[in-house]
């Protein structure tokens, strides 16, 4: 694994370093399509820069909040770039909430707006599966296998690189499938089934420490519940094309 990139002088945190570029490289995506859903550009990037923005601030103050004392006997720490350091289920629900707010005020489409920015979440999400890997955690079972990784003291299923290719490979299916014309939101639902599969069979080969219930992983369980609502919304009756929909969608 390899957490920390020596620069000259300059020692790097790999993992943040590769959620960064991941961000940058969602940013481009989202620029890529959002033509395609008749949505200006520029007002989904700000749209999208400021709900990351509020939604790390979030995840920062939620992890002071619930853990006070580690920042007691350093305040400097505040604004440490340690990704250990945020609540991350509270900032996704904060960046969710804020993106929510702003795309209504724009009076955008929302489904259009998660159909354009849904390839550039799986792209993304093969960041995060690479961050992973860089740290050393969410690592796999132990198994002796041709392509097993060292780690911890034993050889394991490369969960974070399974991840990393199933995330890539459905992100290029996605932007295959995002050239077509289907209803408002498919894409979305498309993509949503998608990381939903991932999650459900690559949870079985976990060996991190994940919450349960009885013997199911509450990742795993949720994946499930999402794949549901996902299948249940994909509608591919192409004669209902997105292109055509909301002209007013091209905001200011």
């Amino acid at each position: 694994m390899f957490p920390i990139l020596n620069v000259g002088p300059l020692a790097i945190q790999a993992p943040g370093l590769i959620i960064l570029v991941g961000l940058w490289v969602w940013f481009m995506v989202n620029d890529r399509f959002a033509e395609k859903f008749m949505i200006n550009s520029e007002v989904l990037s700000n749209n999208f820069f400021y709900s990351l923005l509020l939604g790390l601030v979030g995840a920062r103050i939620a992890f002071i909040i619930q853990t006070p004392r580690a920042f007691l006997d350093n305040p400097i720490a505040i604004i440490s770039p340690n990704l250990a350091l945020f609540d991350f289920m509270s900032g996704i629900l904060i960046t969710i909430l804020v993106f929510l707010i702003l795309t209504q005020r724009k009076k955008i489409s929302m489904k259009d707006t998660l159909d354009a920015i849904t390839p550039g979440l799986l792209m993304f999400l093969a960041f995060v599966a690479l961050s992973f890997f860089a740290s050393g955690s969410l690592y796999g079972l132990p198994g002796k296998l041709p392509w097993s990784i060292y780690l911890w003291g034993t050889d394991r299923h490369p969960l974070q690189l399974y991840y990393l290719v199933l995330f890539l490979l459905g992100g290029v299916f996605i932007i295959q499938e995002i050239k077509k014309d289907y209803p408002q939101g498919t894409i979305f639902f498309l993509g949503l089934t998608i990381i939903s599969l991932i999650t459900v069979f690559l949870e079985a080969f976990r060996g991190s420490p994940s919450a349960m219930i009885g013997t199911v992983r509450i990742p795993q369980f949720v994946a499930f519940i999402l794949l549901i609502i996902s299948i249940r919304n994909i509608k591919v009756d192409k004669t209902a094309t997105n292109v055509d929909s909301y002209p007013e969608n091209i905001s200011s």
